[in-house]
């Protein structure tokens, strides 16, 4: 077997804003972690670990990420009912919430901060700079109860680290331990975004989000999606129309070395979007899932 699939529990530390649009003065935050997020924020810690003058570049981390391991996107989970949060049947993934009833979803878990720049000399906010963040909340607003994160991930076993120093294929290997905590998202400076993993289940044949099938074939990871199910992730438009939904430009940043912003952002099919026809999807690294039925467009 090349992919080990590790179904991952985070606890949400602080708010998190990870970027949707603007609208007016309102920054809004996707309710959801995008697969770029989770490889920043690993490529970044693993980066920093590395012994000084090693000599290795953030992006020469990223791609040897990319590589050997395959994100899914993470959703707000809470803990069922009596359960004591050992077992993954012990979370409740709030993706159906978001999809049956959205306005309960954003009452529960998101807020938003009032924040404006200020001028240093004059003592007062700097004119047309009030703007308020939304954030995804570390605790529920009508419970109290903490939020976690579910998040799918793959690892290739064994990992593809031929040429590569020695520093570098030991912090790979033992990711589990040098990821335990995590920054994620915006407004980092000011303490957010943080998340620890409380749990590692290892083994499962089906994702923690959304419940979906995978198998292995050729060397890739193929995610079962049934007719009329909601994908939980992006995937990229087609010419035959099988997703039916919301569709966005993935725009966004990305440090290749030159440039910062993604050449040519993909159009892709937003989470929610429905399935009109059975199909299979593959992981894209850094951006999200292929279909192996249809033709890109």
């Amino acid at each position: 077997m090349e992919w080990k699939h590790c179904a991952l529990i985070w606890r949400v530390k602080s708010p998190i804003h990870v970027g949707l649009r603007r609208s007016g003065n309102l920054m809004q935050t996707r309710p959801y972690i995008p697969w770029r997020v989770w490889g920043a924020a690993f490529t970044r810690v693993l980066t920093e670990r590395l012994p000084s003058g090693s000599g290795v570049p953030y992006q020469d981390v990223g791609k040897l990420l990319e590589q050997n391991f395959r994100f899914g996107y993470a959703w707000p989970a809470v803990l069922k009912d009596g359960k004591s949060g050992k077992a993954v049947e012990d979370y409740e993934v709030l993706f159906n919430e978001w999809v049956n009833n959205r306005e309960l979803f954003e009452y529960r878990l998101l807020d938003a901060r009032e924040g404006t720049a200020r001028d240093a000399l004059a003592h007062t906010a700097e004119e047309g700079t009030l703007h308020h963040v939304e954030f995804l909340m570390p605790n529920t607003r009508d419970t109290g109860e903490p939020v976690f994160l579910a998040l799918d991930l793959w690892v290739r076993e064994p990992m593809e680290l031929s040429g590569t120093p020695e520093p570098v294929q030991n912090l790979l290997k033992g990711w589990e331990e040098h990821t335990r905590f995590l920054q994620i998202g915006g407004e980092r400076t000011y303490g957010w975004g943080r998340v620890e993993r409380c749990l590692c289940f290892e083994g499962h044949r089906e994702t923690l989000v959304g419940r979906l099938t995978w198998v292995e074939e050729k060397g890739e990871i193929r995610v079962r999606i049934n007719k009329n199910k909601r994908i939980p992730f992006h995937v990229f438009s087609t010419q035959d129309q099988n997703f039916v939904g919301p569709v966005e430009v993935l725009a966004g940043y990305r440090n290749t070395g030159k440039t910062f912003l993604i050449p040519s952002p993909p159009v892709m099919y937003a989470p929610g979007a429905v399935v009109m026809e059975p199909c299979e999807v593959i992981p894209d690294p850094g951006v999200g899932f292929r279909s192996l039925n249809n033709r890109i467009l």
